[in-house]
Protein backbone atom coordinates (compact mmCIF):
# COMPACT_ATOMS: atom_id res chain seq x y z
CA UNK A 1 0.00 0.00 0.00
CA UNK A 2 1.36 3.35 -0.89
CA UNK A 3 0.11 6.59 0.55
CA UNK A 4 -0.07 9.84 -1.38
CA UNK A 5 3.11 11.90 -1.21
CA UNK A 6 1.61 14.68 0.92
CA UNK A 7 0.21 12.15 3.42
CA UNK A 8 3.63 10.47 3.79
CA UNK A 9 5.23 13.83 4.56
CA UNK A 10 2.76 14.47 7.37
CA UNK A 11 3.30 11.01 8.85
CA UNK A 12 7.06 11.52 8.99
CA UNK A 13 6.60 14.90 10.67
CA UNK A 14 7.98 16.86 7.74
CA UNK A 15 6.34 19.95 6.36
CA UNK A 16 3.96 18.94 3.60
CA UNK A 17 3.31 20.98 0.51
CA UNK A 18 0.04 21.44 -1.30
CA UNK A 19 -0.42 18.98 -4.14
CA UNK A 20 -1.68 21.80 -6.38
CA UNK A 21 -0.69 25.43 -6.11
CA UNK A 22 -3.49 28.04 -6.05
CA UNK A 23 -4.23 29.72 -9.39
CA UNK A 24 -3.48 33.37 -8.74
CA UNK A 25 -2.96 34.44 -12.36
CA UNK A 26 -6.44 33.36 -13.52
CA UNK A 27 -9.58 35.51 -13.30
CA UNK A 28 -11.95 33.77 -10.88
CA UNK A 29 -15.05 35.17 -12.59
CA UNK A 30 -13.99 33.78 -15.96
CA UNK A 31 -13.36 30.37 -14.43
CA UNK A 32 -16.77 30.45 -12.71
CA UNK A 33 -18.49 31.30 -16.01
CA UNK A 34 -16.62 28.45 -17.70
CA UNK A 35 -17.66 26.04 -14.93
CA UNK A 36 -21.30 26.96 -15.65
CA UNK A 37 -20.69 26.20 -19.34
CA UNK A 38 -20.73 29.84 -20.48
CA UNK A 39 -17.24 29.93 -22.00
CA UNK A 40 -15.59 28.41 -25.01
CA UNK A 41 -12.09 28.80 -23.53
CA UNK A 42 -12.17 25.91 -21.07
CA UNK A 43 -13.99 22.61 -20.83
CA UNK A 44 -16.68 22.56 -18.15
CA UNK A 45 -14.92 19.83 -16.12
CA UNK A 46 -11.51 21.49 -16.31
CA UNK A 47 -13.01 24.82 -15.26
CA UNK A 48 -14.80 23.22 -12.31
CA UNK A 49 -11.50 21.76 -11.12
CA UNK A 50 -9.75 25.09 -11.66
CA UNK A 51 -12.46 26.88 -9.68
CA UNK A 52 -11.45 24.95 -6.57
CA UNK A 53 -7.91 26.24 -6.94
CA UNK A 54 -8.78 29.95 -7.37
CA UNK A 55 -8.18 31.78 -4.08
CA UNK A 56 -11.21 33.35 -2.38
CA UNK A 57 -11.04 37.08 -1.68
CA UNK A 58 -10.96 38.25 1.93
CA UNK A 59 -14.23 40.15 1.52
CA UNK A 60 -15.99 37.03 0.26
CA UNK A 61 -14.70 34.94 3.13
CA UNK A 62 -15.89 37.54 5.67
CA UNK A 63 -19.39 37.36 4.15
CA UNK A 64 -19.21 33.58 4.36
CA UNK A 65 -18.40 33.72 8.10
CA UNK A 66 -21.08 36.38 8.69
CA UNK A 67 -23.66 34.03 7.22
CA UNK A 68 -22.49 31.25 9.53
CA UNK A 69 -22.73 33.60 12.54
CA UNK A 70 -26.40 34.16 11.68
CA UNK A 71 -27.06 30.43 11.18
CA UNK A 72 -25.37 29.41 14.44
CA UNK A 73 -27.06 32.24 16.38
CA UNK A 74 -30.47 31.09 15.11
CA UNK A 75 -29.60 27.50 16.00
CA UNK A 76 -28.56 28.55 19.50
CA UNK A 77 -31.79 30.48 20.03
CA UNK A 78 -33.93 27.60 18.70
CA UNK A 79 -32.27 24.98 20.89
CA UNK A 80 -32.48 27.27 23.92
CA UNK A 81 -36.22 27.73 23.30
CA UNK A 82 -36.74 23.96 23.04
CA UNK A 83 -34.83 23.35 26.27
CA UNK A 84 -36.63 26.15 28.11
CA UNK A 85 -40.03 24.90 26.96
CA UNK A 86 -39.43 21.30 27.97
CA UNK A 87 -37.75 22.10 31.28
CA UNK A 88 -40.32 24.74 32.31
CA UNK A 89 -43.43 22.58 31.98
CA UNK A 90 -44.02 19.67 34.33
CA UNK A 91 -46.14 17.74 31.83
CA UNK A 92 -43.39 17.92 29.18
CA UNK A 93 -40.70 16.89 31.67
CA UNK A 94 -42.67 13.74 32.50
CA UNK A 95 -42.38 12.31 28.98
CA UNK A 96 -39.51 9.91 28.34
CA UNK A 97 -39.39 11.06 24.73
CA UNK A 98 -38.72 14.62 25.87
CA UNK A 99 -35.84 13.35 28.03
CA UNK A 100 -34.39 12.00 24.80
CA UNK A 101 -34.94 15.37 23.09
CA UNK A 102 -33.19 17.19 25.97
CA UNK A 103 -30.32 14.72 25.75
CA UNK A 104 -29.91 15.56 22.06
CA UNK A 105 -30.46 19.29 22.52
CA UNK A 106 -27.73 19.84 25.12
CA UNK A 107 -24.82 18.74 22.88
CA UNK A 108 -26.43 20.63 20.00
CA UNK A 109 -26.48 23.78 22.14
CA UNK A 110 -22.84 23.36 23.13
CA UNK A 111 -21.82 22.78 19.51
CA UNK A 112 -23.83 25.80 18.32
CA UNK A 113 -22.24 28.03 20.96
CA UNK A 114 -18.74 26.87 20.06
CA UNK A 115 -19.40 27.37 16.35
CA UNK A 116 -20.90 30.79 17.04
CA UNK A 117 -17.77 31.83 18.91
CA UNK A 118 -15.44 30.50 16.22
CA UNK A 119 -17.37 32.13 13.38
CA UNK A 120 -17.59 35.44 15.27
CA UNK A 121 -13.81 35.39 15.75
CA UNK A 122 -13.34 34.84 12.02
CA UNK A 123 -15.60 37.83 11.28
CA UNK A 124 -13.89 40.02 13.88
CA UNK A 125 -10.40 39.32 12.56
CA UNK A 126 -11.31 39.45 8.87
Amino acid sequence: RSRPRAARAVVRGQASEMPYRPLTEVDGGAVARAARGQSATWDKRVAAFMLVRVPVSDAASVHYWEAWVVVTALSTVAVTCVLALILSRRRLRASVYNHFIVGLAIPDLVFSLLCLGTCALHVAHG
